[in-house]
């Protein structure tokens, strides 16, 4: 069950990384996942969040791939 729950916050990041206003690209879900992983996110919370809570705590992963999402 704890692998839905990974996989399933980690779509919802995607998401909301998607319905940012001027991310022409995507990330890919490695790239998520291995930053959820190595910032021991709560998955969670991050399954109960409002996009607008997950848009705050992306913060450093969209500053860290700036340059892929443009």
């Amino acid at each position: 069950m704890q692998c839905y729950h990974f996989l399933a916050a980690t779509i919802a990041v995607a998401k909301t990384v998607d319905s940012i206003p001027g991310t022409a690209h995507q990330l890919p879900y490695g790239v998520i996942a291995n930053w959820m992983v190595e910032n021991d996110i709560d998955t969670e919370e991050l399954l109960h969040a409002s996009p607008e809570a997950i848009q705050t705590q992306i913060k450093p992963l969209l500053q860290t791939n700036q340059p892929h999402l443009n």
